[in-house]
């Protein structure tokens, strides 16, 4: 109960955005930003707080009761939308900006990798980690592949080669 009251306090509307919805707003940036920094709320300050309670309170009946209590309220933390919404924005046509989201993305899960490893231990959390090792390798594999085009695109943009004695041409 007490991780659906807090999050009631957050706006996660952003979160069920479709990938054509994406591809006409132009506030994805700031949604993506919403989203690093709720989605660090959710672990560092919840989640990190449910594990601990859950370990109390089910630390005599067996890990096995307490990693999967905690669990099931990583997921009632609505976890799978924060990744399904990372997942909405590596699937997005490449443009100008999607670069700068993926490592902005990148970023957030990076800093977020070692508590994930803490909460995220056990069978009952198998399916969180599958779902977010695919997240990350998406990001991954998104940003690589702009990379790689990126020095396509400026073999393209450049009509003549440097001039050999270093001067800038003038315009």
């Amino acid at each position: 109960m007490n991780a659906r009251q807090s999050l009631k306090t957050l706006d996660l509307s952003y979160l069920e955005t479709s990938t054509s919805e994406f591809e006409v707003s132009h506030g994805m940036e700031n949604c993506i930003d919403q989203w690093g920094k709720h989605l660090e709320l959710v672990v560092k300050k919840l989640l990190e707080v449910e594990y601990k309670l859950s370990t109390i309170v089910f630390e005599k009946i067996g890990s096995k009761a307490w990693i999967s209590c905690f669990a099931k309220i990583a997921i009632e933390s609505r976890i799978f939308s924060f990744i399904k919404f990372g997942k909405v924005v590596t699937e997005r046509k490449n443009d100008p900006f999607k670069l700068l989201n993926l490592l902005s993305m990148f970023s957030v899960l990076n800093g977020l990798r070692l508590k994930f490893n803490q909460l995220f231990r056990g069978e009952a959390c198998e399916e969180i980690r599958i779902v977010t090792k695919d997240l990350i390798t998406r990001v991954v594999n998104g940003a690589s592949e702009i990379f790689l085009q990126l020095s396509e695109q400026v073999k393209l943009q450049r009509p003549t080669c440097p001039p050999s004695d270093g001067t800038v041409p003038k315009l």
